[in-house]
């Protein structure tokens, strides 16, 4: 008897990455993106607070578990490796960019005066939003089990 519904899981019959663990791991890395989008922008706040150069490192253990989905099973030992802690790697990323972010963007936050204070509180709290998810997501956690291999 299947654990989920059976479109959850692929020909092999293993769990299928969740749209929104997609969409995780995709706005983890998006801080590059922002870099590179910063003069297109026209100061756009939401991108400009996060296209910072300091931010890309922690864009790094989320694009590990990105390019570890392609080798999860068949992969070597390190992508297995990667894979098998990528909620961790993931929740990891997301922590980092909190911290980093409040650092970075302390003028803003502590001034709630600042034209730039929600959008620094709305970009932490999407992180913890996310942050939330992947600690609570029993469907997570079972996708990173399950995909070991």
């Amino acid at each position: 008897m299947l654990k989920y519904p059976a479109r959850r899981y692929d020909l092999s019959m293993r769990l299928k990455v969740s749209p929104l663990l997609w969409l995780a791991m995709l706005y983890a890395i998006r801080h590059l993106a922002f870099l590179m989008l910063k003069k297109d922008a026209g100061g756009v706040p939401w991108i400009t607070l996060q296209a910072n150069a300091f931010l890309i490192c922690t864009d790094i253990p989320a694009a590990l578990v990105l390019l570890s989905i392609g080798h999860r099973i068949n992969g070597h030992g390190i992508m297995k490796w990667v894979w098998s802690h990528g909620r961790a790697l993931l929740l990891a990323s997301y922590l980092a960019a909190m911290v980093m972010f409040t650092f970075l963007n302390w003028p803003a936050l502590s001034n709630p005066d600042s034209y730039k204070f929600i959008t620094a509180c709305s970009v932490l709290a999407l992180d913890a939003i996310v942050v939330g998810y992947l600690l609570t997501s029993r469907l997570v956690g079972d996708i990173f089990a399950d995909l070991m291999g």
